[in-house]
Formats: C-alpha cells, sequence, structure tokens
C-alpha cells in the first residue's frame, strides 16, 4: 500500500526551485511506494508545471514562510495568522505518513514536526545567513528531521550533529531533446548568458562591471544577455541594473530579458554561461542546464557551483565579487574559441555523468528509502 506523503514548497513561480520541486514530487509519485498531495501557500505559475507533471492540482493555504522582507510582520501582527497555520501544520503531520518540506523557510511545519514529535523530511535548498541561519539550523535540531542537502556546501553551511540524519541530493535536469547550435570560433560575437531571479546577490551587476573593464574594442566583440525577473513588486532591481548598463555604455552589448518560462532557446544561442553570484549559491541549477546545452560555464568559487564546475575544464571558477578576474576569464574566453568548445564538450560529459534528473530522482526515493 502506498504511503501518503504530502510535499510542501514555499514558492509559486516557475524558476530553478520550483522546478526541482516539481520533479521531485514527480519522482516520488512515480515509484510504488508514495501517494503525493501538494500543498503551496498561494495558487501561481507553478500550477502549470504541476499540470504538466501530471500531478493532482496543489492545495493552497497561508503557510508561515521565513522571509527576510516580512520578519518584522510575521511576529508581530501576522502572528495569529501564523500560530493557526501551525495548528493547521500539526494536523497535517498527524494524518500524513510522511511530510516532505522543501527548503528550510517553512517554520509553521517545522514547528509542527518539534511539537508532534513526528518525523518530517526538510529538503534545504538555500544558504541563509545571520539570523536567518541561526533560526532554521535551531528548528531543524529541536524537530529531528531527516535532512536532505542539494550539495556539500549547504550540508557544511549548516553543521548539524553526525547522529542527525542527513544526506546530500543534487538537484538535476533532464537531458535537452535534439538541438542544433553554431559553435563559437570567433568569427562572431561571443555570446553570454546570466539567467536568474534578479536580486541583490545574483550578480548580475558584477558581470556588468567586468564587461566595463574590457577595452573598447575587445568588449564590442561580446553579446550578453540578462535574463530574468525580480520578485513581487521589487522592480527597484531591475531599474538599477538598466541604469548601470546606461552609466557604462553597455547598451550595445547588453539586453535585459525579462523571465522566461521555457530557457531552453536562450542555453542553445549561449556560448558561455555566467553564474556571478555574490553569495554562495546552495546548489546553482543554471550551471548544469548551461552544461546540458554544451556551454562553457564561468561561475564564482564558492557555495554549490564549485562541486558542479571543475575550473579550466568545464570552465572557470572565480572568486566572488571579483570583477576584474571576472573580465579576464571572458577576455580569455574571446580570444580561444577552442576552449569555449573544449569547456562545453566536458560540461556535457560531467553533467550527463553526475547531474540527470534521472539519477537524482534514483538517488532522492534510495535516500527517503533508507
Amino acid at each position: 500500500m502506498k504511503k501518503k506523503i504530502l510535499c510542501i514548497h514555499p514558492n509559486v513561480e516557475k524558476y530553478g526551485s520550483d522546478r526541482s520541486f516539481v520533479a521531485a514530487v514527480a519522482a516520488l509519485e512515480r515509484s510504488d511506494r508514495f501517494q503525493t498531495e501538494i500543498l503551496l501557500p498561494e495558487t501561481g505559475p507553478i500550477d502549470e508545471l504541476i499540470a504538466d507533471a501530471n500531478l493532482k492540482q496543489a492545495k493552497s493555504r497561508p503557510l508561515w514562510v521565513l522571509r527576510k522582507a516580512d520578519f518584522a510582520k510575521n511576529v508581530t501582527v501576522g502572528l495569529p495568522r501564523n500560530l493557526a497555520s501551525v495548528a493547521r501544520a500539526i494536523r497535517d503531520v498527524w494524518t500524513n505518513d510522511r511530510i516532505y518540506i522543501d527548503t528550510a523557510v517553512v517554520l509553521d511545519f517545522l514547528i509542527a514536526a518539534i511539537l508532534t514529535r513526528k518525523k518530517v523530511v526538510v529538503h534545504v535548498r538555500e544558504i541563509p545567513v545571520g539570523l536567518a541561519m541561526r533560526v532554521i539550523r535551531l528548528l531543524l535540531l529541536l524537530s529531528g528531521a531527516k535532512v536532505l542537502f542539494n550539495s556539500e556546501a549547504a550540508k557544511e553551511a549548516f553543521r548539524l550533529p553526525a547522529n542527525q540524519a542527513q544526506a546530500v541530493v543534487y538537484n538535476g535536469f533532464s537531458i535537452p531533446a535534439t538541438y542544433e547550435k553554431q559553435r563559437y570560433d570567433g568569427s562572431e560575437r561571443l555570446k553570454l548568458l546570466c539567467i536568474g531571479r534578479l536580486n541583490s546577490w545574483k550578480g548580475q551587476a558584477q558581470l556588468i562591471g567586468a564587461c566595463a573593464l574590457l577595452p573598447e574594442g575587445v568588449r564590442q566583440r561580446l553579446s550578453v544577455r540578462i535574463v530574468g525577473g525580480v520578485y513581487k513588486d521589487q522592480v527597484h532591481f531591475r531599474d538599477d541594473l538598466t541604469a548601470e548598463i546606461k552609466r557604462k555604455g553597455l547598451g550595445n552589448i547588453v539586453e535585459m530579458i525579462d523571465f522566461v518560462e521555457d530557457p531552453s532557446a536562450e542555453y542553445i544561442a549561449a556560448d558561455v554561461v555566467v553564474v556571478p553570484s555574490t553569495l554562495p549559491e546552495p546548489f546553482g541549477r543554471v550551471a548544469i542546464e548551461g552544461m546540458a546545452y554544451e556551454c562553457a560555464v564561468i561561475a564564482t568559487n564558492h557555495g554549490g557551483l564549485r562541486e558542479i564546475v571543475v575550473d579550466r575544464k568545464t570552465g572557470a571558477l572565480v572568486p566572488p565579487a571579483d570583477e576584474e578576474a571576472l573580465s579576464k576569464v571572458i577576455q580569455t574566453c574571446l580570444v580561444s574559441p577552442e576552449t569555449v568548445r573544449n569547456w562545453g564538450k566536458e560540461g556535457y560529459l560531467r553533467f550527463v555523468s553526475s547531474f540527470t534528473q534521472e539519477a537524482c530522482d534514483r538517488r532522492l526515493l534510495d535516500v527517503l528509502d533508507a
């Protein structure tokens, strides 16, 4: 008989973390061991991903999610609502065989696990800092949850005791369907792609700064696409980047594109994918997506990206927020088409060996069974 497993996710968009969550639930549902149900804080674009994966329509209700922007509200005027969320979470913990919490910021279910002493599984896909890290780590310790991390870097950041059940389960990505890709040979502009949410730490500003450091004649051989949207009404991030592009005189080489649901065409067109995050990525899904499409990958040398990119073999690792180092690697790519092509080929082989969705699904099921 299949076990009932309630799967909770705090976001409702179509970014990498949302796609990873839906893929995980789909893997559970395809197995002969679990009957899944999804719980979200509201309806949103993720519902289309759920439908495309042939999963049961998600339930939605308010959840107590730890967000920096809402912290003061959640412990003052929002506290009664959040305590009600805890009560509902306790009911769900008792009425399901298992609880799978995607990301560690869903506080009501962590508190419910502490109060009921029932085991839950938490799939950590973030590396919080400061107070948020202290709060989440304490809740994980008190809950006794089985903790899955999406990288060794995330596991090391939390420093949970060895006697707490924990494992690393990488995010995966499906092998792309057949496509045609024009390989960089130096005769046309080098196409750089930076894809992801526009926020304070994804590093789009560092990429702009690195391009500005290139000599005028050199940077005119670049074509840079920055693809992504903002969270809710945080439009100032887009406005600031647009102003910076104009201020540095890069309007003829840098183009900003809003979030796209299917980024495959962006990867096919790109020669190099840049992941310039200034804070550690817990994993770095964009890097494996780029490798799946045979792009060279330039990434910052911290977090999960160090486990994905092999420096000078599948791409290059540069120090965080070091615009000069990033600029030098971009220039290396410009003058050495062979390097770009070789990094892309080696990156694809590494993707196939370590980061396919099928392999990561198997790992998830094996860990949950254990």
